[in-house]
């Protein structure tokens, strides 16, 4: 090969090795530049998941005062659905809410009251008990209360640990609140039947919360259009067959037929105001809904001395849950 041509490979060659130096160490400083940032986004991100973590903890330890020192009977807490009022405060693990002289009951992680309510076992058919401060057991002790009755009745029957009856009742809830309840909690619930307590006061808008867990007739933002009238004509409000209070019963009961159609639930309507049973079969007349209905006897609805717990505002007593079972079961 001539020596010009191999100077001039020579030149090329050295060119090349300097290009390629040159793009290594841009490559280097470019890796370097992104190791460096790396680091410091990291030793940012730590510090700054140290300062959250004070700050959970802190509030965690904060929340722990609070519920130490928090009455017992403050448990109402707001439910993440709007379309929910309040469920009791799981945080709280016992109440005396709306519990009289009966002394604290257990609240589970769902925030209802009574056990925890866990994976259905396979053969167990599970009965949801759904409602209203009347299934809830107001002021009565756990065991007096409808479902820990028929639960009772049920493990004395041959073959018993087939049947599971679960409450899911709150005081102050309405239709609406027990459906949206049951639609965020179906997979945990898992229920084969509904046995679903209705009554007058589903017409009114449910409470709501405000701090440390106390429940306030007037503050519920989330629920419209019945505040005023159920406060000044509360009576007129529930028994007129007037149209607008008419619709509103026809819309609860489809929505309780739609929640059963949609998740192939069967349900029986549960209807404890014997006087009212001409109204109320009217609007079913006119929803035209096909749901059966319980109707408690007269004869047992109006022993207010046996049937209610502070007359004349009537809960059932465990005598009158005791004969509501009977009939339940049978």
């Amino acid at each position: 090969m001539p020596e010009s041509s191999q100077d001039a490979g020579a030149v090329l060659s050295r060119e090349s090795l300097q290009r390629l130096t040159g793009l290594l160490l841009a490559v280097s400083a470019t890796l370097l530049a992104a190791v460096i940032a790396l680091a410091a986004y990291i030793i940012l991100e730590r510090q700054q998941l140290a300062t959250l973590k004070g700050s959970l903890l802190g509030q965690q330890q904060l929340q722990e005062e609070l519920l130490a020192n928090q009455a017992s009977d403050n448990a109402a807490f707001p439910h993440l659905d709007q379309g929910i009022s309040f469920v009791l405060n799981p945080a709280m693990r016992e109440s005396t809410f709306k519990a009289g002289d009966t002394g604290p009951y257990r609240i589970n992680r769902l925030g209802l009251r009574g056990p925890e309510i866990t994976g259905k076992p396979a053969g167990v058919t599970r009965i949801a008990l759904v409602g209203d401060s009347v299934l809830f057991g107001w002021k009565l002790a756990e065991g007096d209360k409808l479902a820990s009755l028929l639960q009772a009745m049920a493990d004395r029957l041959p073959g018993s640990g087939r049947y599971e009856f679960v409450t899911v009742a709150i005081p102050g809830w309405n239709i609406i609140d027990q459906e949206r309840f049951l639609r965020n909690h179906l997979a945990r619930l898992a229920p084969d039947y509904i046995i679903w307590s209705i009554l007058r006061n589903d017409l009114l808008d449910s409470g709501g919360v405000v701090p440390p867990g106390v429940l306030m007739a007037w503050n519920a933002p989330h629920k419209t259009g019945q505040r005023p009238f159920q406060f000044l004509a509360p009576g007129l409000l529930q028994d007129a067959p007037a149209p607008v209070i008419l619709s509103r019963w026809q819309a609860n009961l489809h929505r309780i037929e739609e929640f059963t159609r949609e998740h192939e639930i069967p349900a029986s309507l549960l209807w404890w105001r014997a006087r009212h049973r001409t109204l109320f079969d009217h609007v079913l007349g006119l929803a035209g809904t096909e749901l059966p209905v319980i109707h408690v006897p007269a004869l047992y609805r109006y022993d207010e001395g046996n049937w209610c717990v502070d007359p004349p505002d009537c809960h059932p007593t465990r005598w009158a849950n005791e004969r509501l079972a009977v009939g339940l079961m049978a």
